[in-house]
């Protein structure tokens, strides 16, 4: 499940990051008795990324799963002991990056290519993080944006589950025809019509040749 997320320059990308973190603690709390692994990530390029949910799980949970992450994505409403555990994740699985030679390196080819502050600017950036801030980028994320959701597995056993209640489009299927569209259909193949091509002389463009044909007299 995606939609459209956040670019890496974007002031509003430590929150998105910090509300990734809590809808996948919440997706795996909805999801335990699943037996699945679960992911939910902000990626964030020069250009707006995608803001994508995804999992692993057991063909008979999709439903169910779907309908989880729709209404986390919905509950715009973030508890604080939420927000803290959060960025403390986020920001502990920055600095064990940082601490080697080639991802700091990378972090200032970052800082460069997007116009970022300095890592220690980001890290307060992370830290600075309010509740009022993730409800405002959730608005901001989900309100008004398409949602797509995309589900791999046995084509039957997902129609089975899912055609009752969402609208579906399976990859690879024709659809069926409508009465308009058949009316529209033309049987007989219509007339071609005969290219003739059209030879131009060229003119003479050299003043010191003449035209030694004699012109004929009427």
């Amino acid at each position: 499940m995606a939609t459209r997320g956040l670019a890496r320059g974007d002031r509003d990308y430590f929150a998105a990051n910090v509300l990734a973190a809590i809808a996948q603690e919440r997706w795996q709390k909805l999801g335990l008795n699943s037996n699945g692994s679960f992911f939910v990530r902000q990626e964030a390029y020069l250009l707006p990324g995608i803001f994508v949910m995804g999992a692993t799980v057991n063909g008979t949970a999709v439903a169910k799963l779907l309908e989880n992450a729709r209404s986390i994505l919905k509950s715009l409403v973030v508890l604080l002991s939420e927000i803290e555990k959060a960025k403390n994740e986020t920001v502990a699985s920055m600095s064990p990056r940082l601490s080697k030679d080639d991802a700091t390196a990378n972090a200032w080819l970052d800082i460069e290519a997007y116009t970022l502050p300095t890592i220690n600017e980001q890290t307060r950036a992370w830290n600075s993080v309010s509740a009022s801030d993730l409800q405002r980028v959730a608005a901001r994320l989900f309100r008004d944006n398409a949602i797509a959701s995309v589900v791999v597995g046995s084509a039957e056993d997902l129609k089975a589950q899912l055609a009752p209640t969402l609208k579906i489009e399976m990859m690879g299927e024709s659809k069926p025809r409508t009465a308009d569209q058949e009316s529209t259909i033309t049987t007989t193949e219509p007339t071609r019509r005969r290219t003739v091509p059209v030879l131009i002389a060229p003119k003479n463009t050299n003043p010191l040749m003449k035209n030694t044909k004699p012109v004929t007299k009427p």
